[in-house]
């Protein structure tokens, strides 16, 4: 009786074992598995092209800003001052290195403007200088706008 129940144990043992048997995987199943690709606005958003809008200035009538970014990773930044007696015309051109949803300006001073802009469908959106959304009053002030056929969008 007592071989009886051992063989059964040895025997349920043994069907448990073959029934954890690996399985060929679906060639889908590793695809799904293995081929993640992140969703961001570089890669799902029509980002190159000007933008246009006037940022809020502490001493000044405002900036009127004019982004271009390349596709190349180039961009060109036009800032002028308003209200200011010489008008303060700046035209900066350099490259630009993507940071998830965010471009960085590569060549700006960060003791002046922040460089870094969030990539929206349509728009950028001017960061301040720790890299962060400005909210508040007048965080619709810091958008720029797709600029198409010389029209915003």
């Amino acid at each position: 009786m007592k071989n009886k129940f051992i063989l059964s144990i040895v025997g349920l043992f043994s069907l448990a074992l073959s029934s954890c048997e690996q399985k060929p995987n679906n060639s889908t199943e590793t695809i799904s598995e293995t081929f993640v690709e992140e969703h961001t606005a570089q890669n799902s958003l029509d980002w190159s092209g000007t933008y246009e809008g006037t940022l809020p200035c502490a001493d000044c009538e405002g900036i009127l800003t004019k982004l271009t970014l390349q596709q190349d990773g180039n961009y060109s930044l036009i800032t002028e001052y308003l209200g200011k007696e010489s008008g303060l015309l700046d035209t900066l051109n350099g490259t630009f290195t993507w940071d998830g949803n965010v471009v960085k300006l590569e060549g700006i001073s960060q003791n002046t403007i922040s460089g870094r802009y969030k990539v929206e469908e349509n728009r950028v959106r001017h960061l301040d200088m720790e890299g962060n959304v400005i909210t508040g009053e007048l965080a619709d002030n810091y958008i720029l706008k797709k600029v198409a056929n010389n029209k915003i969008e």
